[in-house]
């Protein structure tokens, strides 16, 4: 996303506590974000009650 949006830089803080100034182009990410972890939450929620509201509308088709 980062890329995509032509963002130059990127500053953060390292695990020792140093402060990194990386191309995204160049950065290679090894955990998941905050917001990709909200996201897959949010997505997994709109899933199940999905697959909730499915059950309930085969259910009460079956009882009439």
């Amino acid at each position: 996303m980062i890329i995509n949006l032509n963002i130059k830089r990127i500053v953060f803080s390292s695990n020792d506590n140093n402060i990194i100034s990386a191309d995204p182009k160049t950065l290679v990410p090894i955990h998941v974000s905050a917001g990709a972890k909200y996201l897959k939450n949010i997505n997994s929620e709109e899933e199940f009650k999905k697959i909730k509201n499915d059950k309930k509308s085969k259910s009460k088709s079956k009882s009439i």
